[in-house]
């Protein structure tokens, strides 16, 4: 019995190596592939890897000896045992790598800009309170609070993030007052996405921001965290990191100046290509016509409350925005 089952675990690793030693010889020889594609194969990979061993497990069961003595209690236990051991090792994997920037251990960079833990911490360590703070999301990152210093004589300090909306607004506010940093002014960016879907934004909050959400929004990020760090996306990302070469020159194509402004880092013109030809496709199949979502508006609207019983002043804009 206990050859079978080495078998079987070296038959589903060597599976699994091989498919990783190939990946990371397929990301050497490519520019640049984007994590979509690696988890696609991996999910394969992984699906194939299933059903090899399934079916191993049955041919392995047909050829045992009736006279063998059966041992539920122990088959129990070993199952138990593994399915343990593999959650805590899918938990430690992405805590470890953070590819969705959930821990802030900062190790390796994560598939997204991670604005929002990053930009925290840097307004805690602003020089000065800032009289103006700009919300908005990735668009308004290059948005220059050094231009705005220089036109009103006001400090400013861009707290815009990636797939920004209403839900991360309230979250920032509720921050800049519990630690005096409260502004003078809002600069509130409003667009499709702002009042379009999920104002909660779960997938991209980092778990430092709980304490700032409302109850609701805060059970619905430790929901969706506990989901992700245990799923095969967060699973494959993280081996996408640990495989992609120059991972921080190819993930890090973000960065942020002490103000909070945005800077894009040289890519490539293959690099450039390939980012905007998926840009460019998952714009234009997302552009329609919608109504404003009510627990949005609903969201802007309180926002605006709260604003107006701290004495800020709130200014809305729209960034200019071409579906290429």
């Amino acid at each position: 019995m206990n050859n079978r089952r080495s078998f079987l675990l070296i038959s589903g690793l060597a599976l699994i190596s091989y498919g990783v030693v190939f990946t990371m010889n397929f990301l050497n020889q490519k520019g640049i592939w984007l994590s979509e594609n690696f988890t696609g194969i991996l999910r394969l990979l992984l699906l194939v890897s299933a059903l090899l061993l399934l079916m191993s497990a049955i041919w392995l069961e047909a050829k045992k000896s009736p006279t063998v003595e059966q041992r539920p209690a122990k088959t129990v236990h070993g199952w138990s045992f593994g399915f343990i051991l593999t959650l805590l090792l899918a938990l430690g994997l992405a805590v470890y790598v953070d590819p969705h920037a959930r821990f802030g251990t900062d190790i390796f960079p994560s598939i997204t800009p991670s604005a929002r833990s990053i930009k925290v911490a840097m307004l805690g360590s602003f020089d000065t309170k800032p009289d103006i703070v700009i919300l908005g999301s990735s668009r308004a990152f290059t948005l220059s609070p050094l231009y705005i210093e220089e036109k009103t004589g006001l400090s400013a300090f861009n707290m815009s993030v990636e797939g920004g909306r209403v839900g991360d607004y309230a979250v920032q506010i509720n921050y800049m007052l519990r630690s005096q940093t409260k502004p003078h002014l809002l600069l509130v960016e409003i667009a499709k996405e702002t009042l379009d879907g999920d104002v909660q934004n779960s997938d991209l909050q980092p778990l430092s921001l709980l304490p700032y959400m409302p109850m609701e929004m805060a059970f619905s990020v430790a929901d969706t965290s506990l989901r992700d760090v245990l799923s095969v996306q967060s699973f494959s990302d993280s081996f996408y990191i640990l495989a992609l070469p120059d991972v921080q020159t190819r993930l890090r194509t973000w960065g942020f100046e002490a103000d909070g402004m945005g800077f894009r880092k040289p890519i490539t013109h293959e690099q450039y290509v390939d980012l905007l030809t998926a840009t460019v496709e998952r714009r234009l199949a997302g552009m329609s016509c919608r109504n404003i979502d009510q627990s949005a508006k609903q969201t802007l609207e309180a926002l605006l409350k709260v604003a107006e019983a701290n004495g800020i002043a709130v200014v809305l804009y729209e960034s200019p925005t071409h579906p290429a």
